[in-house]
């Protein structure tokens, strides 16, 4: 059997053992087994999560993973990079079902033929086509165009 430890900011120790035929995972100190339910912490988490699921099994589950990190970030040290990742991926399904079928893509920049301002662009029309008051949009555009949330480098 191998076993490890490592120090966490929360000076909690987490200690992982493996046995090498078996190859089973033992999670001890505070950190919840990949085998508990998770559990959300209030009513509005669950409720988003129910309404995440109209959209798709995808965002829910994702939403729910982000919870669950959140909850245990000591679980993995790229804990806040995956939950971002989660969250760009749930921002995207929504887009995507929110979008008109009217809108149309912006034009492809003759260099490069990237178009960088189309997630600005299907925000606006989302927001519009809903009568969205412009203070949303322009939060909605100012958290998911900020970096590293909107970062091409996953």
């Amino acid at each position: 059997m191998i076993v490890l430890k490592q120090k966490f900011h929360s000076q909690e120790t987490l200690h992982l053992a493996q046995v090498e035929k078996g190859r089973s995972m033992d999670y001890t100190a505070s950190s919840r087994s990949f085998q508990e339910p998770f559990r959300f912490q209030t009513v509005q988490q669950k409720r988003l999560y129910t309404t995440l699921r109209l959209i798709g099994p995808g965002p829910a589950t994702f939403y729910r993973e982000a919870r669950n990190l959140i909850a245990t970030p000591q679980q993995f040290a790229s804990s806040a990079h995956l939950v971002a990742h989660l969250l760009r991926e749930i921002e995207s399904a929504v887009r995507r079902v929110l979008l008109p079928h009217t809108f149309t893509l912006p034009e492809a920049c003759e260099t490069c033929g990237n178009r960088p301002e189309v997630h600005a662009k299907q925000i606006e029309a989302i927001t519009q086509s809903l009568g969205l008051d412009e203070r949303v949009q322009q939060r909605w555009k100012e958290i998911a165009t900020r970096r590293p949330l909107a970062s091409p480098n996953h």
